[in-house]
């Protein structure tokens, strides 16, 4: 792990620091209330910032529990001041950090697994700070410090060790201000991909609409006039190799001494009427109207259910989760038994 604190990391004129060194005399670095349900009046008029509320950068402004200013004095619990830098001593991530933005004296508290740190020291940049503990390398070094087996923390104590590198207030203040240049047109980027992936989507759907209406070969068709078999040729065919198929089946399946279920005959449709034809789409001279039936044997699936479970010989199971438009997940395949 690269150690923050080596003095050759840094631009000369900078230093390392621990929060604790930054916070001015009024200042503090405190972790939040141990606040309790019973402690809690949805009638109240002091708001409960909780971990669901500190984003990673961003303040998500999420919670809606409360409590009376009267039982916060009660139990000493810290007010928030606009400004704070809070700081999630929980995942998801640990540590993430953002500034508090909501105005109201003595109007907020928050949970005891957040950390507050008002610096109230014209030397240090908020900002910078806030930027500093989200980014990658101190993003490490907290986890190095992270305890708990299942849900992982960091405690106030092990912050309190992390080394910040600190540039002069005036570089500080350029630093933000590229950041957030750059973010900026981060955002733009972002908004102008989701515009081109909602394009994107009426495009295909339009490109979808064309093929099927016959406008994409439609010049093919042209060159291709004599060579071409129309929908009722194909469809005769479909229906004659079905046939085919079925008496195929058929001949094994007595062969077989009638083993199992006997094998079922493609069912004959009625045509559409020319109402319902009248109710769809022209299509170009050749192409027709039919139903899936026509050309395919249509069947359900298996029920996944305990007897199933309980069989030793098993298969891949597709279920509904796996399909999507024009694709199928396979990652999360489920298994099912096979009698």
């Amino acid at each position: 792990m690269i150690n923050l604190a080596d003095e050759n990391l840094i631009p000369p004129g900078w230093e390392f620091a621990t929060i604790s060194d930054l916070i001015a005399k009024d200042g503090i670095f405190v972790d939040g209330d141990w606040i309790e349900s019973k402690d809690q009046d949805q009638d109240g008029e002091v708001r409960l910032i909780q971990l669901a509320d500190i984003g990673d950068g961003n303040f998500k402004n999420k919670s809606a529990r409360f409590l009376t200013s009267q039982r916060a004095q009660e139990i000493g619990c810290t007010f928030l001041n606009k400004k704070d830098i809070l700081i999630a001593r929980m995942p998801d991530p640990l540590g993430r950090a953002c500034i508090f933005p909501l105005e109201g004296e003595r109007k907020y508290v928050t949970a005891v697994d957040v950390c507050i740190v008002r610096l109230n020291e014209n030397s240090i940049n908020e900002k910078y700070l806030t930027y500093l503990i989200n980014s990658p390398a101190l993003r490490k070094e907290i986890e190095s410090y992270q305890t708990g087996s299942t849900r992982k923390r960091i405690s106030r104590g092990n912050l309190a060790k992390i080394q910040f590198p600190i540039a002069p207030l005036n570089e500080q203040h350029r630093i933000v201000a590229k950041i957030e240049e750059l973010f900026s047109e981060l955002d733009k980027g972002v908004e102008s991909l989701k515009v081109a992936r909602e394009q994107l989507k009426v495009y295909r759907q339009v490109l979808l609409k064309h093929a099927f209406e016959g406008k994409l070969t439609e010049q093919w068709r042209k060159v291709h006039a004599d060579q071409l078999e129309t929908a009722d040729q194909l469809l005769a065919r479909i229906k004659q190799e079905r046939e085919r198929r079925y008496q195929q089946q058929l001949a094994d399946w007595e062969a077989a001494g009638k083993k199992g279920s006997k094998p079922k005959a493609p069912k004959a449709l009625s045509p559409m009427t020319a109402k319902e034809l009248a109710e769809l789409p022209e299509l170009p001279m050749g192409w027709g109207w039919f139903q899936l039936a026509d050309m395919s044997d249509i069947s359900g699936g298996l029920t996944k259910n305990q007897k199933r479970n309980n069989l030793t010989i098993k298969r891949p199971f597709l279920r509904v989760a796996n399909v999507y438009a024009n694709k199928l997940e396979l990652d999360d395949m489920h298994c099912i038994g096979i009698a």
